[in-house]
This record gives structure tokens, C-alpha cells and sequence, in this order.
């Protein structure tokens, strides 16, 4: 548990002190306190996962409690080492927030030469700016990386077999050795790095398309040549040709409305851009339903295709009518009262400078018309099967008008129509066979007996039946020049036919069956024939809209154009040619999508990455085949394919790199995301976790989802993921743990498993046995004290002995109640008087020393002076005999501590406090402690007056400081807010602290709410945060049994004594997120549609949030350590509660 300085816990100073030996001439009787201890004590994690993973440097606490406190001259709270202390673990190298006081390296002279096995990528730009990984082993701070002579920018050093780098800039063509230093030595790999040509797109011309393709565009833009490819949504362009060096141009592909990405391939390099080119969907007509209606108004539905963007719905070009997008193909409009005379009309509708209409396909009626009337029909055009009429009764037509009834009788072309729906304004008929195609007229009479009739004679159309049977020939080149002859029925004037999104040229309409034109650009393999006709009759109705826009120009288009397609019915061919392969490295677990980029690209019969095959090969189109790479051991393979018309296998360039994309501590690396996702996952000991689902996305798509293996690794991967994800993982009573908005390729996520009860059938084994502690022996010196015993006979010197703490935030463990000794801490009255210590951590720590004057009465200890010897190394089992310690340093420095921009928002902290300690570099602190100085002071202002500390010749301090929230206890809670400094500077001239991270506001759920879609919902005042944690809790009662095995055989007999058997409660993380700061919305997604779930339900579960400022923090290039306040500069802490909700309510 934590504790100030190694005392023993929280005790009053009268329990404390009849636990001092060699103190008889001391009182009995308890001492007063001076003033109050001020304590914040809360059971859950201050930071960083749990206690397994202390020795990479991470915070944790499961299951104890934790406390936060300040004392002023009294007997240290649980924990009173600065309010941050928590249970100890193993030493942790010295943060970047809070540098070592001598100034000295990280270690003493290195571990050991570092080796340096692999440089990715291998290749960058001659600028420089590459972001490049290296893989190696005994790497360590401080850490230098060299290209050849030039000195690499922003290095990190992500564990100590990774690290991060920037490459500087090059000369093109050459390869480079890549060079570390560390303190232990020097790496060199020779020719790891090549400069290669600068590959840029600058400009697309124009900056628009239509989703349909065809349109002429021109990349503009660097370092282009007869090999490079073009390609927008990894489509190619069709007719693609290398203009220069700085200009490629072709035809637009069919792409999906929205910001493609532009890619130019060189096999050298890719450049990608995705905020060049905007394409448009291009609105499209084809129905509305019902399509008539009275002038009083009436409600229609639109059908077609791009309708949820469109800007303006109009009738007959004049009247604008409201409308609402129902989704991408309905929109539903509401025509006015009186807006529209009696009458057939054309409905418009307007989206992204293009239009499309229909005409004659909305009538409107007078609903107080008796008159037996046609006013039009619907639809106007009907088709002609292949004999060149109608057929019988496969099409329904409906007569608008008046004066209807159920006697009425409907002539099509003469010929009689069987009567389907009659209402007073409306006849559905079925069209009969044998109507020829022309203009048809519509007959109307009033019943079989009436004589008279109403003629609408050219009321409705039967178009010829449109078809595209065969193109010859049927294969050419993809830069276009073909002479084509189409064949097929309904040919007219009115036609025009494109093959892929490009239209022919020199288009010659020879007769109804037969159509002639010449290819202009195509991309390789098969492309549809299409042929699109706007019959004169439909001109003649009104239907004079163009299809428009095939050139880059907006247009209009009229839907009630036809087209016939004849599928695949034409192959462009293009050379043959492997460009390049990307990427060019993966993780072992396989499952990577690697795509052959080329020209002329057909399936092969295999492809093999070093011996075993790929686990997939699909053919994108005839410029990308796909591959998935299996499961394979580290190291670099050949990569060869086979096609069926090649005599020999192709060997795609560069190798193929199988890696172990795992972190030692936890973190990201890798560069953006460009479409693969490698996660491993682990215990806090480093054990991989096999059988867990890692989930990307927020919707639980299970097409993004994809167990780890037995390695504990799982690759998802698909060129559609790209950029930064949200990336959780989970299992079956393991810790979930997501990482939000997260863009790097390589992620290492640390989860622990649950706590749980050994099964009742399982036996029981041996206690295990636990190593001695190291036990460190000395003797004080220079021990005089000016007090006279018989004038101050209630003043007793003494002098307490101790060792250091790893850091300002985690203590020493404490002495088991009933230790025998040594203790941590020991007592020394007179000089030259030996002590004896126990130091329950291993290292190097620093043992010293504070005298001081106790005062019997009042219970006030005024400390003098210290002694202090540092680096004294400690190992289990370890006796350290001779470290001397002389009581020479003074305490009698001041200081002055000024909290700069506390926050104070509802419901914001209403208590100020202060810490201090002394930074000893690798040896830990010295924190502060009722027998020590700078106690912990609370305060109502942004002033701290702190007196007592150390008179060193240039020692650091760590100052620590916030604003907390005052409990009704009187105690100090959450929320609070913190700001840590370390300091060398001169005490006279005071300390800042500041600024701070505020408090979140209106955070949702509020305690006791259900939580819904796993949204955490605030918002976040003043500075901003780089970094936020939120960790759901939970608690459980675990117990177990060991024997006391007595006759040491590592088994269990019935005559030993068994231990343990009662069961205590155990905190412990169910789900951990973290994200960058500064957002409003964090979720905790479903993993697998929901099929794992981290919570039971209905169940309430506490969290907290912690919001940091984290110097030199990036959240797509990190290590896990970096979750620990250790390297938090400023961060608060709030807590809450929520309902986790059945998943059916």
C-alpha cells in the first residue's frame, strides 16, 4: 500500500512511536496534532494499467486503496508522499517531465552495443522526412541516428528493440548506412537506406467529375515516366498517357460521389492525394410515383439515383417545391395548392450543377371536374418487345382526366385494353399486344354502349425495343483508335454509345440494327458496350434535355433516354508490365493485402511468398491484382507469380518483409494507415493473448474484425482503411481496451485479465516463497544537537533513517504489521550509533538521514539537518554494510510556490495544495514526510510559502501542485487538477506551476444514467488536453489456499499446514480507452456486432477520466509508459458512475 516514506502505513504518532525501538525515554502519552492532515483517499487507477506492468514504468492500482494527501508536521497519511502515492514496483527509468538531478545519463555507461537488424521503409525522398522504424536490440536513452553523416530529427525511442526517426535529407540514387549510438555502443547497417526520386502530385484539372465517368482530366505534378501508373479510387484512368515529366492525362473512371484518392505509382514511389478531386453524383430521374394529382396539392415520390444531395426540385422549370431525401434513391416533394394549372408537366430536380427532368410524367387534374376528359397518360412512351410491337398485357398504363366510372372502355392503337383500376380521375389499363411502334392513340368512351369518345392521338409513344447484340471486332488497344461496328436493334439518330465510361467517337448511325465509331480510351480488360437513344418522339414532347457532362461540362439529362449494354462486351488490352508492389513488408500473422500495381494485369495461376502461397489472389482490374500474404516467420522472402501465357514465373520487386510488429512496453509506430492494422496483444507480464477479437470501426462490423493467434497477433487489412481508426480489443473475462482515432500501423495494446477464483477442483500448491529484502547498515555521524535536557526536558533529538522512493508517484511498500526487523525506517539517538534497514525495492536508491527536535507535548517535529549517501545498489538478499551517513546539509531553504491559472469550474475544486521532493535522478525522490521537510501544504490562495527544504549545492526539486475538490469530510477529492515541475533553478526566485487541464463539463452520462452506445459525452474548457484515459471499474472478491511446504517437494501433504481461504475484494479495469485530447465524444464500440461484451448486464460500473498534458506525446507514434503521469506535465482526474443497460432494451 502506499505510504509516506516507508513509516508503516497510516497510524496515529502514538501507534508509530510505541512501534520505535530504543525510544523509552520517550512519553507515552499521545501527542497533540499541530494542525490537520488534509487526505484524499479513493479505491481505482491514478494512472496507467496494473501493477504486472510496474517495470515498464507504468502506474497502476487494483484492488487498494490509493491516497492522495497532504500533512503538515504530523504523522504522514496513507500516503502523504505528495498525494500521489501508490503501491510500489520495481524502479522506472527517469520520465522526461522530470530529468535526473546530475544530469547524468540513463545508464551508467550502456547496457551493452546495441545491434540494428532492419531499417522500414528502406527507402524516402531526397527532402528527407521520412518517417522510418528500426528494429534492433539494446537500444537506450540517449539515443542518436545518423544517415550516412546527416543526423535524423524527432527520434523516439519506443522500447529498447524499437525505435522512431526522421530521415534528413539525401542525394538521390544513393544508399546510405544507417547508424545508432547509444550509451553502450554503436550499430551500423550498411546500405539500409535509399534516396529515391521525388514522386508529387500537385493540381487535378478539372477539380471536378460526375460519378459516371468519361471525363477528360489532367494530373499535374513531379517526377513521372513511361512507368508510371495513374489510378483514382484504384481505378485506372482510361487511356492514361505520360505526357512529361510533370503531366499525365486520361479519362475519369465510374467512381462513388465524395474525395477520391489520387495515387501515381512509380516503382520507385507512391504519392497519394485525397483533396484534389471532388466528384459529384449526378442526379437521375427515372420515376414518380404516383405521378398525378389535384391542383389542390398532393404528395409525390421521386425515384432515381444521387436524389439525397439534390438542392432544388422544380415543376415545368417555374415552380419550386418543398422536398425531403427519404435516402439516396427517393425523395418525396410536396406539390402546393394552386402552384400548377390543370395539365401535363416535367418535374425537375437540381444537384451539384447538373439536372435531371422528366417530362410528361406529372398531371395534374381539377378534383370539381364531372366531364368526361383525358388529360394525359402515364407513362408517355411504352417499349416494343423484338417483333416491333407491344406485347400483350406485361405493361400498365394510366389515363388522368375526369369523368371516369366503372363503365368506361380504353383503346390503345386501336386495339381494346382490358380496364385494371377505375376512380373518378384515374384508369389503369393493360396495354394490349400488337400496338406497333410510333405514335399510339388513346381512345376513351364512357361505356361499351356510348358512341361518343375522347381521342388523344398523340398521347403516348411505343419506342422500339433497344438492343446491342455484338461489337466487332471485340478487342483493341486501351490508348483508344479502334474502328468498331455495333449491331443490335432500335438504332436511331437520337443514339450515341460509349464503351466503359468513354464515349466512341465519330459516331455513324447506319440503320436500326447497325452503328459505327472508333474507341477512344479504355483501361485493360473488359469494359460494357452501352448504347443510350433519345427518340425525336420524346424531343417531340418535350424531352429536349442532352445527357451532357461526358466532356467535364455540367449538363441536364433527360431520364426518359433508354440504353441497351452488351456486358463485357469489349476488351482493351494494354502491354504488360509489374509496376510495383505495396506494401512491401507485413506482420507474421498474415492476412496483409498486398497489391501488384500494373498494366495489363490478368489472374495468375499462383503467386508464392517464399514457399508457401498466398492466401489470396484477386484481380482487381487490369492495373491492380490483390494478394493476402499467409503466416509466415520473420524475415524477408522472394515473392514470385505465375501466369498462365508467361513461360517462366515473374519475381515482383522489392522482397517481401515479414516482421513482429510487438512492442516490449506497449505502444504505436509505423506511419498513417494505408490499409493494414497490425495489433498485438498482451498481459501486463508480456504473455501473449491468443483468441482475443480485435475490432476496428464503431459499428461492430464483423467484416473488420479478426481473432489474435496463438503469437497473440492479428492483422485486418483492406485498401479501404486508411487513415486513423478506432481500434479496440476484447475477449471473454480479459480487460477491453480501445484506442480511438488512433493512426498508426502497428499497435501494441496491454490487457489484463480478469481476476478469478481458482476452480474448487483445483489442488493446492506450495506458498511461494518470498526472497529476502536487502538490508542496508550504517552508522550516523555529526549528530549534536544545541538542547539542553534539563532546561528542554520535553524536546528529544532524534534521527530517522531511510531510503528514497522510485518516483513522485509511487511510494515504497509498506512493513507488514508484526515484520520482524529491520524495518524500513530506523532510529539513531547518539552519535556514532549504528542503524539497520530494509530496503523493499531493488536497485540503486539513496539512504538518508533527517535530525531533528521531537517535542513530547506538542507532538511538533522541527527537523535540522540530513545526512545523504547516494547510489547505494541493493539486491535481494543483499547485506550492505558501511554506508556512513553524516548529518551536514541543512534545512533551512524557502521557497515560494505560485499556482498560475487554477481552474475553477462547477464543480470544480475548492482546495489548493502543494508538494514537494527532492529529485535524485535514478535513485528516486526524496518526498516529503512529517519527519522530513516541505511538507505538503493546503491553502485557500495561489500562494505557497514552503520552508525547511534541503541547502544543496544545485539540487532539483519536483514540485507538485493543483486544485482539488474539498469532500464534506474535509478531505481532498476528485475532481482535481494537477501541474508538476521540476526544478534547478534558485529557490529565491519562487516556483510556477501551471497552467492546468480544466474540469469537464457536462458530462454525460451523469452518474447513474444508462450509458448509450458507449458514448462519453463533455465538454472541455481552457487548455487542452493531449491525451485522454477513461477506465470503467469494477470489483471482486478473490481468495485462495497455499500449503507451508515444510519438506520442501513442491507438493502439498496432508500433515501441512494450509493457508489463506478467505476471499477480499480485488478492483480491477474492465475496459480501458484512450484517445487524443480535445474532442467532445468518446465511445466504446461493439466488438463483433456485440458477441463479446465487457460489461454483465444490467450492471453499474465506476470510471475515471483523466485528461493530460503530455510533453513530446504523439498519439500515432508512442510507448505505453507514456500513460503514466511519470510523463504527464498536467492532467485532472474526475470519477463517475453509469448503468450498463441490457443489450435488447
Amino acid at each position: 500500500m502506499g505510504v509516506g516514506v516507508g513509516v508503516g502505513g497510516s497510524v496515529t504518532k502514538r501507534a508509530w512511536f510505541e512501534r520505535l525501538r530504543r525510544l523509552e525515554r520517550l512519553r507515552t502519552t499521545a501527542p497533540t496534532r499541530r494542525c490537520e492532515s488534509t487526505s484524499l483517499s479513493f479505491r481505482g487507477v491514478l494512472g496507467g494499467p496494473p501493477p504486472a506492468v510496474w517495470w515498464v514504468g507504468l502506474i497502476a492500482v487494483l484492488g487498494v486503496e490509493t491516497t492522495l494527501g497532504i500533512a503538515c508536521g504530523d504523522a504522514p497519511a496513507r500516503g502523504a508522499d505528495a498525494g500521489l502515492a501508490l503501491d510500489s514496483g520495481a524502479p522506472r527509468p527517469d520520465a522526461a517531465v522530470l530529468p535526473r538531478v546530475d544530469g547524468g545519463p540513463a545508464t551508467d555507461g550502456g547496457r551493452g552495443a546495441p545491434s540494428l537488424f532492419r531499417v522500414t521503409p528502406a527507402f524516402g525522398r531526397v527532402e528527407g522526412g521520412t518517417r522510418v522504424v528500426l528494429q534492433g536490440a539494446l537500444f537506450e536513452e540517449p539515443v542518436e541516428v545518423f544517415f550516412g553523416s546527416r543526423a535524423a530529427t524527432d527520434v523516439v525511442l519506443l522500447d529498447g528493440a524499437s525505435m522512431a526517426a526522421t530521415s534528413p535529407p539525401g542525394e538521390l540514387g544513393t544508399s546510405v548506412a544507417v547508424r545508432v549510438l547509444t550509451p553502450g555502443g554503436e550499430a551500423v547497417r550498411e546500405a539500409a537506406f535509399r534516396y529515391q526520386r521525388t514522386l508529387r502530385i500537385d493540381r487535378v484539372t478539372p477539380d471536378h467529375v460526375f460519378d459516371e465517368g468519361g471525363t477528360f482530366v489532367r494530373i499535374e505534378g513531379a517526377g513521372f515516366d513511361e512507368h508510371t501508373l495513374a489510378l483514382v479510387d484504384r481505378k485506372p484512368l482510361s487511356g492514361a498517357r505520360v505526357v512529361d515529366e510533370s503531366e499525365i492525362v486520361g479519362y475519369a473512371p465510374p467512381l462513388r460521389p465524395g474525395r477520391p484518392q489520387i495515387m501515381v505509382v512509380h516503382p520507385e514511389a507512391i504519392a497519394e492525394r485525397s483533396d484534389l478531386l471532388v466528384v459529384r453524383g449526378r442526379p437521375r430521374l427515372t420515376a414518380i410515383v404516383p405521378g398525378y394529382g389535384p391542383i389542390t396539392g398532393s404528395t409525390q415520390r421521386l425515384a432515381g439515383r444521387n436524389l439525397a444531395q439534390v438542392e432544388s426540385v422544380k415543376i415545368d422549370g417555374l415552380v419550386s417545391v418543398s422536398f425531403e431525401p427519404i435516402d439516396e434513391g427517393t425523395l418525396e416533394i410536396a406539390v402546393p395548392a394552386s402552384s400548377v394549372e390543370v395539365g401535363v408537366h416535367a418535374v425537375e430536380v437540381e444537384a451539384a450543377g447538373s439536372a435531371s427532368f422528366l417530362r410528361n410524367r406529372f398531371i395534374t387534374y381539377d378534383p370539381a371536374a364531372t366531364s368526361l376528359q383525358i388529360l394525359g397518360v402515364l407513362p408517355a412512351s411504352l417499349m416494343a418487345d423484338a417483333s416491333g410491337t407491344t406485347a400483350p398485357n406485361n405493361q400498365v398504363v394510366t389515363l388522368v382526366g375526369s369523368g371516369f366510372s366503372s363503365e368506361v372502355e380504353v383503346w390503345i392503337g386501336g386495339l381494346r385494353a382490358v380496364t385494371a383500376t377505375v376512380a373518378p380521375h384515374a384508369v389503369e389499363a393493360w396495354v394490349p399486344g400488337g400496338v406497333p411502334v410510333g405514335p399510339a392513340s388513346v381512345t376513351l368512351r364512357a361505356s361499351h354502349t356510348s358512341t361518343a369518345a375522347i381521342v388523344l392521338e398523340t398521347g403516348l409513344v411505343v419506342k422500339p425495343e433497344l438492343a446491342v447484340l455484338d461489337i466487332e471486332p471485340a478487342h483493341g488497344p486501351a490508348l483508344g483508335g479502334t474502328s468498331v461496328t455495333l449491331e443490335g436493334r432500335g438504332f436511331s439518330p437520337g443514339c450515341w454509345a460509349s464503351i466503359g465510361a468513354v464515349p466512341l467517337g465519330d459516331i455513324v448511325v447506319v440503320s436500326d440494327q447497325e452503328m459505327r465509331g472508333r474507341t477512344v480510351a479504355g483501361a485493360h480488360g473488359p469494359a460494357d458496350v452501352r448504347v443510350t437513344c433519345a427518340h425525336e418522339s420524346d424531343a417531340a414532347n418535350g424531352a429536349d434535355g442532352a445527357s451532357g457532362g461526358l466532356d467535364g461540362s455540367d449538363g441536364a439529362e433527360n431520364a426518359a433516354s433508354v440504353e441497351a449494354i452488351l456486358a463485357d462486351g469489349f476488351t482493351f488490352q494494354a502491354p504488360f508490365e509489374i509496376v510495383r508492389m505495396d506494401p512491401t513488408e507485413g506482420s507474421i500473422a498474415g492476412n496483409t493485402y498486398v497489391s501488384v500495381f500494373g498494366n495489363g494485369l490478368t489472374t495468375p495461376n499462383e503467386v508464392r511468398f517464399g514457399t508457401q502461397p498466398a492466401a489470396l489472389i484477386s484481380l482487381e482490374n487490369g492495373s491492380i491484382l490483390g494478394l493476402r500474404t499467409p503466416r509466415k516467420e520473420t524475415g524477408e522472402v522472394s515473392v514470385e507469380a505465375t501466369w498462365p501465357t508467361a513461360a517462366e514465373s515473374t519475381t515482383l520487386t522489392p522482397a517481401f518483409a515479414f516482421y513482429n510488429p510487438r512492442l516490449v512496453t506497449g505502444g504505436a509506430y509505423g506511419g498513417e494507415i494505408r490499409g493494414s492494422v497490425n495489433v498485438a496483444v498482451m498481459t501486463p507480464s508480456g504473455d501473449a493473448l491468443s483468441g482475443m477479437w480485435v475490432q476496428l470501426g464503431e459499428d461492430g462490423d464483423a467484416r473488420l474484425a479478426r481473432p489474435t493467434d496463438e503469437d497473440g497477433l492479428a492483422t485486418i487489412s483492406d485498401p479501404s482503411i486508411r487513415g486513423p481508426q478506432t481500434v479496440t480489443v476484447g475477449g471473454t473475462e480479459v480487460e477491453f481496451v480501445t484506442f480511438s482515432a488512433l493512426n498508426a500501423q502497428n499497435l501494441t495494446v496491454v490487457a489484463t485479465p480478469f481476476p478469478a477464483n481458482p476452480p474448487e477442483d483445483a489442488p493446492i500448491d506450495p506458498c511461494p516463497e518470498s526472497a529476502s529484502p536487502p538490508v542496508v547498515r550504517g552508522r550516523v555521524f555529526k549528530l549534536k544537537s544545541s538542547i539542553d535536557p534539563a532546561t528542554n526536558p520535553e524536546l528529544v533529538p532524534v534521527v530517522f533513517v531511510t531510503y528514497s522512493q522510485p518516483s513522485p508517484f509511487q511510494s515504497n511498500p509498506s512493513d507488514v504489521p508484526g515484520s520482524p526487523p529491520p524495518l524500513q525506517t530506523d532510529q539513531v539517538f547518539s552519535e556514532g550509533d549504528a542503524y539497520e534497514i530494509a530496503v523493499r525495492r531493488t536497485g540503486v536508491v539513496s539512504v538518508y538521514a533527517v535530525f531533528g527536535n521531537y517535542n513530547t507535548e506538542t507532538g511538533e517535529y522541527a527537523p535540522l539537518r540530513m545526512g545523504l549517501v547516494r547510489n547505494v545498489a541493493v539486491a535481494a538478499g543483499q547485506v550492505v554494510e558501511g554506508i556512513d551517513l553524516a548529518l551536514e546539509i541543512p534545512l533551512d531553504q524557502q521557497a515560494v510556490v505560485r499556482l498560475n491559472g487554477l481552474p475553477g469550474q462547477y464543480p470544480g475544486p475548492a482546495q489548493n495544495a502543494v508538494f514537494t521532493y527532492l529529485n535524485l535522478g535514478s535513485d528516486g525522490v526524496i518526498a516529503p514526510g512529517f519527519f522530513t521537510w516541505g511538507t505538503g501544504r493546503a491553502v485557500d490562495g495561489d500562494r505557497v510559502e514552503l520552508d525547511g527544504l534541503p541547502d544543496l549545492s544545485a539540487p532539483r526539486f519536483v514540485f507538485s501542485g493543483g486544485a482539488f475538490t474539498r469532500t464534506s469530510q474535509g478531505t481532498l477529492g476528485r475532481p482535481f487538477s494537477l501541474n508538476v515541475r521540476s526544478f534547478g533553478g534558485d529557490l529565491a526566485e519562487g516556483v510556477d506551476l501551471g497552467p492546468f487541464v480544466g474540469m469537464p463539463q457536462d458530462l454525460a452520462p451523469k452518474a447513474g444514467q444508462i450509458l448509450t452506445g458507449g458514448a462519453f459525452e463533455w465538454a472541455q474548457p481552457g487548455l487542452e488536453p493531449d491525451l485522454t484515459v477513461i477506465r470503467v471499474q469494477d470489483t471482486r472478491f478473490i481468495g485462495g489456499q497455499c500449503c507451508v511446504d515444510d519438506n520442501v517437494n513442491g507438493i502439498c501433504e496432508p500433515d501441512e499446514e494450509v493457508q489463506g481461504g478467505l476471499a477480499f475484494p480485488l478492483s480491477f479495469v474492465r475496459w480501458s480507452l484512450y484517445a487524443p485530447g480535445g474532442r467532445t465524444r468518446y465511445v466504446m464500440p461493439p466488438v463483433v456486432a456485440g458477441e463479446v461484451s465487457a460489461f454483465e448486464r444490467p450492471n453499474a460500473y465506476g470510471y475515471t477520466l483523466e485528461q493530460a498534458v503530455v510533453p513530446r506525446f504523439r498519439f500515432d507514434e508512442f510507448s505505453s509508459t507514456q500513460f503514466s503521469p511519470y510523463f504527464w506535465e498536467s492532467w485532472s482526474v474526475t470519477q463517475s458512475w453509469f448503468i450498463a443497460k441490457e443489450e435488447t432494451d
